[in-house]
């Protein structure tokens, strides 16, 4: 309020705003109206009076009273969205008032603090969302942020392997523009290695891995696929080796290699010799369904075995090796001829 001030004469009365700046009030350029519009721009507390003049006989100057100005500062956001995998959650995150409007595209609205969008898919999640914020003093501001949603890789093509009997392998990925990553369970579990190549633990039998493709940003193939890391089994034949027979004291050259337990499509390979040789052994032949692989085993000289070698092949390519002796089982007799047998028939 202004000062009243009694005066008799006649004139003008002219306005000057004033600002307290420290202890002083200063004018307030081209401010000499009646009234003042205050600028918001800078927040803070300030004080501002007008300075009457009348120009009359007898008239002077009076101040207002101070009149006091706050200006709040409009709330600060802070606001995140950012890059998100196909399928995965949106959480989009806010911060410096005490109300939020979220706008987005394909018509999306929250007023959550902290929204969280689920099934992220770029038709419909991609491009730019609007927040308002009110603060507690009523102040509002604005902002927004982008929100990019990136699309998920094909799941890597798997190449298995498979071993002879217990042992480690060597399981491949590729064509994935990220890293492979390898697990023992397909839908669950962590991650048990990464790279295109994946050595497995010493294995007793065959069992399936799995593998995704991780993208450089992060994102995870739909699905895994599936690899077999097989473990075959070496053959379980056993060789029966029949001794030529005689004709008095000469061996005949009949002796017989009889193939027993034998599985259908193995193969078998044989030389003379305490060890398998394949330049002198057969070529592979499938093992006959009576399992007699020779009936012409030469008969050897007295008291001089001769051994064989019979390379077993299963089906997968395993072999194993077991070597046999034929024996000359022919008696030497001690007189010119040998003795004459007696049969006799008994009930």
């Amino acid at each position: 309020p202004f000062t009243s001030i009694n005066a008799t004469g006649s004139g003008t009365i002219t306005y000057q705003w004033q600002q307290l700046v420290g202890v002083v009030y200063n004018n307030i350029t081209g401010e000499t109206s009646d009234s003042l519009v205050v600028s918001t721009a800078i927040p803070g507390l300030r004080a501002y009076r007008i300075v009457a003049t009348a120009s009359g006989n007898g008239c002077g100057t009076t101040n207002s009273d101070p009149a006091l100005v706050t200006v709040f500062a409009n709330p600060t956001i802070t606001m995140t969205a950012g890059e998100f995998c196909t399928n995965s959650d949106i959480q989009l995150t806010a911060s410096g008032g005490i109300s939020y409007n979220w706008n987005g595209p394909s018509g999306y609205t929250s007023t959550n603090q902290n929204p969280l969008i689920s099934n992220a898919d770029s038709s419909l999640h991609n491009g730019k969302y609007y927040l308002t914020v009110t603060d507690n003093n009523g102040c509002v501001n604005n902002d927004s942020a982008t929100v990019t949603i990136l699309p998920l890789p094909a799941p890597p093509s798997l190449t298995g392997a498979q071993v002879c009997g217990p042992g480690s392998l060597i399981l491949s990925g590729s064509n994935c523009s990220g890293t492979v990553t390898w697990f023992d369970q397909q839908f669950s579990g962590s991650s048990i290695g990464t790279g295109t190549n994946f050595a497995t633990p010493i294995l007793s039998e065959s069992r399936n891995y799995f593998a995704s493709c991780v993208s450089p940003k992060n994102c995870s193939s739909t699905y895994r696929n599936t690899i077999e890391a097989r473990i075959n089994a070496y053959p379980v034949t056993q060789i029966l080796a029949v001794n030529p027979t005689c004709v008095g004291k000469q061996v005949l050259d009949n002796g017989m290699l009889i193939l027993t337990r034998f599985r259908e499509n193995e193969m078998y390979s044989f030389n003379q010799g305490a060890t398998y040789n394949s330049g002198t052994a057969n070529t592979p032949a499938l093992i006959p369904a009576n399992g007699i692989i020779s009936s012409t085993v030469a008969g050897p000289s007295k008291l001089t075995p001769q051994a064989y070698t019979i390379r077993i092949i299963s089906a997968e390519g395993c072999p194993i090796d077991q070597t046999v002796n034929i024996t000359n089982v022919c008696l030497e007799c001690e007189v010119p001829y040998c003795p004459p047998a007696n049969v006799e028939k008994t009930k």
